[in-house]
């Protein structure tokens, strides 16, 4: 799964996605789709849009875009990318009466070129919505002015004819561009969400009170670290998700490389009073498991690296529990994976001094820069609710209904793992496993 596009219609949530083959066809990444109710059971609806294999057609290859629904008509607006032909990206539109159809219908009229004024290759993800205040429909796009990323947005009372483009952000942290973006508002305030394409590929998040901003920025103002990507924000049941994928690697292993592409996920999100938004757990998940065990309590002594291990873990499971530590200490704790001891491959280390939490596909001992890190005030709290969900290789920690950390975690399963600790007194209480 590549970039998502949820859409939201009635009780169910759509997803289309880019469909990262991975089949050295000439045309690639067609629109699939999967739906869901509950983020626990997913119908696979299969291809929706499919490219145009010829090397000179508009539709090679198939970008990111969006849904919207207009007088029981279903338009997708998506991304054509060719690099053969300039400009290299353009937005087109593809109808259906059925949101399920296997075979959209590509208008061969409409088309949007970058403006005059913008770079000729970086012009993508249109995102579309209602304004309802405005009575009119927004479009928001990826592109490039004079070396920064921008975020135009445009205007149309028909969804076919749009207004100039003005920019709606530029990037004021660095140059890089911000993809995907998504405009929404939820009670008091919009939101306006992107993928910084680089340094560190993470889903950043503004807020304002006006849709055309001025947008700001809270101190933590992204929902997961670098193992999430493309993440575009839904409201589905008067709730607010955030949904994108987790990068798979190179032959399927720890210490591949990371790939374009690779498995869902989607978080759930918790608004708080002025208006900064968390990161949660989906409830639904916790209750389609039909099984439940207690796996006790334990304590581990401020005296160097201690570790406690743990019975297998499964294919498919929640790991819930709470772990009580010294907050004073500038020690850590967290998670080891595979060998369950002193030399895990895979660690999740909780450091209390830089009040980070952070992803490591190696052991310690050769940890230098971690793959993921986020933010997380450790020197503040003396204890963390945690939830681990883990599918496959696929795992997701939430800490304190606050915020999330996805990874990989290959050849993990059915293998003993451990909870550690160092120059740090920690306790774990009601370890609780869902299968």
């Amino acid at each position: 799964i590549g970039d998502t596009m949820p859409f939201a219609d009635g009780d169910e949530m759509h997803i289309f996605y880019l469909n990262d083959q991975r089949s050295g066809t000439i045309g690639f990444h067609p629109w699939n789709k999967i739906s869901t109710a509950d983020f626990a059971n997913f119908n696979d609806i299969g291809e929706v849009l499919p490219v145009v294999h010829n090397e000179y057609d508009r539709d090679l290859a198939l970008g990111t875009g969006s849904v919207i629904k207009k007088d029981d008509v279903y338009y997708a607006f998506y991304t054509a990318h060719n690099g053969n032909i300039e400009p290299k990206e353009v937005i087109r539109i593809a109808t259906s009466t059925d949101i399920n159809a296997n075979g959209w219908e590509k208008s061969r009229e409409f088309m949007l070129n970058p403006p005059k004024g913008y770079e000729l290759n970086d012009f993508r993800d249109p995102y579309v919505l209602f304004n309802e205040a405005e009575g009119r429909y927004w479009m928001l796009l990826t592109a490039r002015k004079d070396n920064h990323g921008v975020i135009l947005y445009m205007k149309s009372d028909d969804l076919l004819n749009w207004a100039d483009p003005q920019i709606l952000y530029r990037n004021e942290t660095n140059r890089s561009n911000m993809e995907c973006p998504t405009l929404i508002q939820y009670n008091d305030y919009w939101y306006l969400s992107y993928s910084e394409q680089e340094p560190n590929r993470i889903v950043k998040y503004l807020v304002s009170d006006n849709p055309e901003g001025p947008f700001n920025s809270f101190d933590i103002n992204y929902f997961d670290g670098a193992g999430f990507y493309a993440g575009r924000i839904e409201k589905f049941r008067g709730k607010l998700y955030i949904i994108g994928w987790t990068p798979s690697k190179a032959n399927g292993v720890d210490n591949g490389s990371i790939d374009w592409a690779g498995n869902l996920v989607a978080h759930g999100l918790r608004q708080g009073a002025n208006g900064q938004l968390f990161t949660v757990p989906i409830p639904e998940r916790s209750g389609s498991f039909a099984n439940q065990k207690g796996m006790g309590s334990f304590h581990l002594p401020f005296a160097g690296y201690q570790y406690k291990t743990m019975e297998p873990l499964k294919e498919r499971m929640i790991l819930k529990g709470k772990m009580k530590y010294d907050a004073d200490s500038d020690g850590y704790f967290g998670f080891g994976f595979h060998n369950a001891g002193a030399e895990n491959n895979i660690n999740v280390v909780f450091d209390i001094n830089k009040n980070q939490i952070r992803f490591y596909s190696c052991p310690l001992k050769e940890a230098k820069i971690p793959e993921s890190k986020v933010a997380f005030a450790l020197k503040q709290h003396a204890e963390i609710d945690f939830e681990l969900v883990m599918d496959d290789s696929v795992f997701v920690l939430y800490v304190n209904d606050e915020i999330a950390l996805t990874a990989r975690n290959y050849n993990g399963i059915q293998k003993s793992w451990s909870v550690f600790s160092n120059d740090c007194k920690l306790s774990g209480e009601n370890f609780t496993i869902l299968y």
